[in-house]
C-alpha cells in the first residue's frame, strides 16, 4: 500500500526590521509577491523613521477555502495564535483501533457524545511585541498591507486598545482560529485612505528577487513599481518592458532558437503569450487566453512543453506524482486555446463502419 503525507512548511525573511512570514505547501509565486511586500514594508519604515520590529504573516489559501478574499488583521502583540480544533474518539472496525474523528464546528453546539477540543499554539517568531499584518488568502495586495502598517506606526496606542479576539473558520470543517485584532471594519476603512507617503514609496522599483538564471542571457523576470507587475526582457544588464499586469501567479519562459516564448499566467485560468522573433526588437503579444477550469480549483502547479512546431501543451496538476487533471493544447501561431483536448480529436477521428 502506497502512502501519501504532506506538511505546509514556513518560509521566513527579514528585511531590515521586517520579518516575513509565509506559509504555504507549495513553491508557489505567491512568495515571492511577499518578499516584493516586505522590502517595501522596510521602505516605508525607513521613511518613517520606525526601527520597531514588525512581522507581516502570509497563510496561503492555496485550497481556495475563502474563496479568493484576502482577509486581513492587525495587532501589536508577540504574534502567537490559537487553532482550535473538535473530535470525538470512535473504533475504527477495519484495524479494530480507537480514532479520532473531528466534529464539525456547526454539529458542536448540540452534539449528543463526548466532544473533545484540542488547541495548538501558533508560535511567534519571538516573544517581542511588534506590528502583527496577519493575512490569510490566495494573493495578497502591496498597497493594503502597507497602509495597514502606516496606520500602526502612527497609532500603536489606538491598535492596543481597540484589539478584541476574534475567531476565524479554518479549512479543516471542525477547526477555527483564535486571534488578537483590530475590528474588521476599522480595518475596511485603514484600507480605503489615500496616503500620499505610501504612492511615493511605490515609486519605487522592487524586483522579483534574483535566481540561479544568468543575467548574460536572455531571461524573463518582473518587478513592481505604482501598484502593477511590469514583465520585462533582460540581458546584459538591459531591460525591456513587456508589458504591465495586475498579478502573477506563475511567468515561465521557453527558449527556442530564433525565439524567446513566454507565458504569464495572472492567475491559475487567465493566461498570456508574448513571443519576439530572433531579428526583432519588440515582443508580439497574444489575446487573454482564458483556461475553461473551476477558478478555486486546487492546484499544485502549471507545466508546459513545447509538444511540435508552435504547439505547447499545458499540463495542470493538483497531486504529485500524479498526471495532469486537466491538459490542454495552445497553438502559437493562430493564438488559439484548444480547450477540450479529447473531444477536438474525437471530433477529427474517421467513422468506423
Amino acid at each position: 500500500m502506497t502512502s501519501w503525507s504532506h506538511s505546509d512548511k514556513d518560509y521566513i525573511y527579514q528585511y531590515e526590521n521586517v520579518t516575513v512570514r509565509f506559509r504555504t505547501g507549495f513553491l508557489f509565486e505567491e512568495i515571492e509577491n511577499a518578499k516584493i511586500i516586505g522590502q517595501y514594508a522596510a521602505l516605508l519604515c525607513k521613511n518613517q523613521n520606525y526601527t520597531k520590529p514588525i512581522l507581516l504573516d502570509f497563510i496561503h489559501d492555496y485550497g481556495h477555502y475563502y474563496e479568493g478574499k484576502q482577509l486581513s488583521f492587525l495587532s501589536i502583540d508577540s504574534g502567537n495564535y490559537d487553532w482550535i480544533s473538535y473530535y470525538t474518539l470512535k473504533r475504527d472496525t477495519v484495524f479494530n483501533q480507537i480514532v479520532h474523528e473531528g466534529v464539525r464546528l456547526s454539529d458542536t453546539i448540540n452534539y449528543q457524545g463526548k466532544l473533545l477540543k484540542e488547541i495548538t499554539l501558533i508560535e511567534p517568531i519571538n516573544s517581542v511585541d511588534k506590528i502583527i499584518v496577519r493575512h490569510f488568502g490566495f494573493h495578497f495586495e502591496v498597497e493594503h498591507t502597507l497602509k495597514l502598517i502606516k496606520y500602526a506606526i502612527e497609532n500603536p496606542d489606538d491598535i492596543k486598545e481597540t484589539s478584541v479576539t476574534t475567531n476565524l473558520e479554518s479549512y479543516l470543517s471542525n477547526s477555527y482560529y483564535r486571534l488578537k485584532s483590530i475590528p474588521e471594519n476599522k480595518i475596511n476603512s485603514i484600507a480605503k485612505r489615500a496616503s500620499k507617503e505610501i504612492d511615493k514609496v511605490l515609486k519605487n522599483k522592487i524586483y522579483r528577487e534574483k535566481d540561479s538564471i544568468s543575467r548574460y542571457k536572455v531571461y524573463h523576470s518582473y518587478f513592481f513599481k505604482n501598484n502593477k507587475y511590469h514583465i520585462f526582457e533582460g540581458h546584459d544588464n538591459k531591460e525591456t518592458i513587456i508589458d504591465s499586469v495586475q498579478q502573477v501567479y506563475s511567468i515561465q519562459s521557453v527558449n527556442e532558437i530564433g525565439s524567446n516564448d513566454l507565458f504569464v499566467f495572472i492567475n491559475p485560468n487567465l493566461f498570456m503569450f508574448y513571443i519576439k522573433d530572433f531579428l526583432e526588437d519588440t515582443y508580439q503579444a497574444s489575446n487573454y487566453q482564458k483556461i475553461p477550469i473551476d477558478e478555486f480549483e486546487y492546484i499544485n502547479f502549471i507545466d508546459l512543453n513545447l509538444f511540435k512546431d508552435d504547439i505547447y501543451e499545458i499540463d495542470y496538476y493538483n497531486f504529485i506524482g500524479m498526471p495532469p487533471f486537466k491538459r490542454f493544447l495552445y497553438l502559437r501561431e493562430d493564438d488559439v486555446l484548444i480547450k477540450d483536448f479529447e473531444s477536438y480529436i474525437d471530433s477529427h477521428r474517421r467513422i468506423k463502419k
